[in-house]
């Protein structure tokens, strides 16, 4: 080998020392990851020019570390990426509602107490400072700050109002953010949750004013008609067919429309229902039901599970019990004659009713039913228009 070529070997291909003093006190030595550990080992620079800083390159390099220093060190930096974003990612505590599971039916209107990151408070204005996320498509979820209290344990609680309209056919999570002002010594936006927000089931709703029901539908025989509206409970992912019938059938009361029909635009639409009470044959008032069903095969699955809808319905009969009778006015006789004349009730009794009769002057008239030596007559639920004779001799 030249002299020439010796040179270029070196220039080009650092040189290890033979011996092992110890590290400069400015070199970082690290440990060699793939063995044992080893005393540190300096290395010579070729254009060293005897100076400290120069005789002892820098060893804590991605170039100089091995492949498992490599992936410490790029952890490392991931690990700090990840911190930078958790401000926002890692959800922070929801003291109220505990547990933090709201009913479709609670959302709106729900009062959520949050509690801020450790070492911090809430400032003052809270106002406009909240968002709300995770809400599925057809709701409007909004976020504001509570009344009173607004903050509570030194501010380090903050009192909060769910505003929520729409509806949801599955659960969903609920989280809330907190402006990157609305927490004291935090420049970054704050997670607070999730909320476990469990859906409405498909549901017919119905829902007459407050005046016409109690706990049912009241109505008068032959009075004025009342309406009441049906919608229904959730957003059907297709159309929905809503049959209505009177239960038992034969009764007197009746509906204007025997179904109707929603679909994902006019669900919460209502649509209205005319019952009215006609005239019977009885004296009686009675109680009858509308049943509202979803017919399956004519309507979309997810409402296949929708449980029928029952309105009761208490009707006041208008009707007062009478006799009829088929003579009317006086009856005269001559010695000798016998005249017959007819008896039945006006309506249907509700159990048997006995008519008496007899004469004002049994030994001018005498008064003699069929058969023959009966002083009354009993009329019942099958034969109350079915007349009977009396005779007058």
């Amino acid at each position: 080998m030249t002299g020439a070529s010796r040179r270029r070997r070196l220039s080009s291909s650092p040189v290890t020392f033979n011996t092992q003093p110890s590290c400069h006190p400015q070199t970082q030595c690290l440990p060699d990851l793939k063995g044992p550990s080893v005393p540190c080992t300096p290395k010579r620079s070729p254009q060293h020019d005897g100076s400290p800083r120069s005789r002892y390159a820098r060893t804590a390099t991605p170039r100089n570390l091995g492949s498992r220093q490599r992936a410490v060190l790029l952890g490392l930096v991931f690990a700090v990426g990840i911190a930078a974003w958790a401000p926002l990612a890692f959800a922070q505590t929801i003291v109220s509602p505990n547990p933090a599971v709201l009913r479709w039916d609670q959302l709106n209107g729900a009062r959520v107490t949050l509690q801020a990151p450790t070492r911090f408070n809430f400032g003052a204005a809270l106002n406009n400072r909240w968002s709300a996320s995770g809400a599925p498509a057809g709701m409007t979820v909004t976020v504001v700050t509570a009344p009173e209290p607004k903050l509570t344990d030194g501010r380090r609680r903050a009192n909060l109002v769910i505003q929520a309209t729409g509806s949801f056919t599955r659960n969903w999570n609920l989280s809330i953010i907190a402006g990157n002002d609305a927490i004291q010594g935090r420049s970054a936006s704050t997670l607070f949750g999730p909320i476990l927000v469990t859906a409405a089931p498909p549901s017919v709703t119905l829902t007459p004013s407050a005046a016409q029901v109690s706990s049912g539908l009241n109505i008068r025989e032959r009075g004025p008609r009342v309406t009441y509206p049906v919608q229904l409970g959730t957003r059907p992912t297709g159309s929905v067919n809503v049959q209505i019938r009177v239960e038992p059938s034969g009764s007197a009361v009746s509906t204007n429309v025997s179904g109707m029909v929603f679909n994902a635009s006019n669900w919460n639409t209502a649509q209205t229902v005319e019952v009215r009470a006609l005239s019977d044959d009885n004296v009686v008032g009675e109680t009858v039901s509308i049943r509202h069903s979803v017919l399956d095969a004519q309507s979309s699955n997810d409402y296949d599970p929708a449980p029928d809808a029952v309105l009761a319905v208490y009707v006041t009969d208008a009707d007062t019990p009478a006799i009829r009778v088929s003579q009317r006015g006086p009856v005269t006789l001559t010695e000798g004659q016998r005249f017959i004349y007819t008896m039945r009730l006006a309506y249907r009794p509700s159990g048997d009713v006995v008519v008496g009769y007899e004469s004002s002057d049994a030994g001018a008239v005498t008064v003699d039913g069929t058969p023959s030596g009966q002083s009354d007559l009993t009329f019942t639920t099958g034969n109350w228009n079915t007349a009977q004779a009396i005779t007058l001799d």
